[in-house]
C-alpha cells in the first residue's frame, strides 16, 4: 500500500501495542535493556546470518526534481566494494515525496548500507521483564559463551550502599572500569500516548552505569550509591573491556512474541 511505501522510505514501521497503532522510526537511539546468559532461558542465544543474496549493492531511487519542473528522474548508487564482496544485487525504490537528488542519493545509500551492516539475527527467550520492550527498541547483549572473558552475570548479594557481590571473582574484571546494572525504572505505558511522537520519551533505560573503584574476592566497590531497587539477582554486564576488546553488542528489536511454557 501507499502507506507502507512511505513508511519504508522514511525507515519506519507500523506496529500495534496496547490497543493502539504506533509508528517506529529506525533512527539512532540508546539501548533500554541489558541481556546476558543469566536472564535468558537455558537454551541461551541463537544466531543466524542474513543470506548474502539479501544484501543490496546497488540501488535506484525514482524521484521528481523540484529544480527541473518536477520531472521524474532516477538516482542510481552502486557500492563497488559491496559488489566485489557480495556480487551485484540491485533494488529499485519509488521515492514518493522525494523532490531532490541529494535526498534520493542518501536514501539509496541508506538502503545499501543497512542491508550490508544489519546481517546478524539473534533470538532468545527471557522473562516477564521483556514485556517492557517494543519493536524498534535497542538492547545490549553479552553472550558469555561467545567471548573469551566472562563479562555478565548476576549480583549475588548487596553488601552495602556502594558494594556488591557478584557471581564471578572480581579479579576477572581487572580491566573493566564500568559496569551496567539492571535497574527497573517506571515509565508511562505506551497506551497513554496520544501520538507516535511521544513514544521515544517513554523508553526509559532499565539499567544504570556504575564505576568500579575497588575489587576484592567476589566483591566490587562502586563509585556511587546503588539504586534502591538493586538486589540479589539483579543482572550486570560490563560496559567495556579494552584489553580483551570485549563490549556488549547492540541489537534492534524486530519481532516480539509471547510464548506459553
Amino acid at each position: 500500500s501507499y502507506i507502507n511505501v512511505l513508511l519504508d522510505i522514511y525507515n519506519c514501521s507500523l506496529n500495534f501495542s496496547s490497543g493502539k497503532l504506533y509508528i517506529t522510526q529506525d533512527a539512532p537511539k540508546a539501548a533500554v535493556m541489558i541481556f546476558t546468559n543469566s536472564n535468558v532461558s537455558e537454551e541461551g542465544f541463537a544466531y543466524s546470518v542474513v543470506p548474502k543474496t539479501d544484501r543490496i549493492t546497488a540501488c535506484s531511487v525514482d524521484f521528481v526534481d523540484e529544480r527541473d519542473n518536477y520531472m521524474k528522474k532516477t538516482e542510481y548508487v552502486e557500492d563497488p566494494e559491496g559488489v566485489s564482496k557480495y556480487g551485484y544485487s540491485h533494488s529499485n525504490i519509488e521515492g514518493h515525496g522525494i523532490t531532490r537528488r541529494g535526498e534520493a542519493h542518501r536514501l539509496a545509500w541508506h538502503k545499501i548500507l543497512t542491508r550490508q551492516i544489519e546481517n546478524e539475527i539473534i533470538t532468545f527467550k527471557t522473562g516477564i521483564e521483556a514485556s517492557y520492550l517494543k519493536i524498534g527498541d535497542v538492547v545490549q547483549v553479552v553472550d558469555n559463551k561467545k567471548i573469551s572473558s566472562h563479562s555478565g552475570g548476576k549480583i549475588t548479594k548487596v553488601v552495602s550502599g556502594t558494594k556488591i557481590e557478584i557471581d564471578i571473582p572480581a579479579s576477572f574484571l581487572v580491566d573493566v572500569t564500568e559496569i551496567f546494572v539492571e535497574v527497573p525504572v517506571q515509565s508511562d505505558d505506551i497506551g497513554d500516548t496520544s501520538d507516535s511522537s511521544e513514544i521515544s520519551n517513554r523508553r526509559v533505560a532499565q539499567y544504570k552505569e556504575y564505576t568500579i573503584n575497588g575489587r576484592s574476592g567476589f566483591e566490587l566497590t562502586l563509585g556511587s550509591s546503588l539504586d534502591s531497587s538493586i538486589e540479589a539477582g539483579s543482572n550486570w554486564i560490563i560496559k567495556n573491556n579494552a584489553t580483551d576488546k570485549i563490549k556488549p553488542k547492540e541489537y534492534k528489536i524486530e519481532i516480539l512474541k509471547e510464548v506459553s511454557e
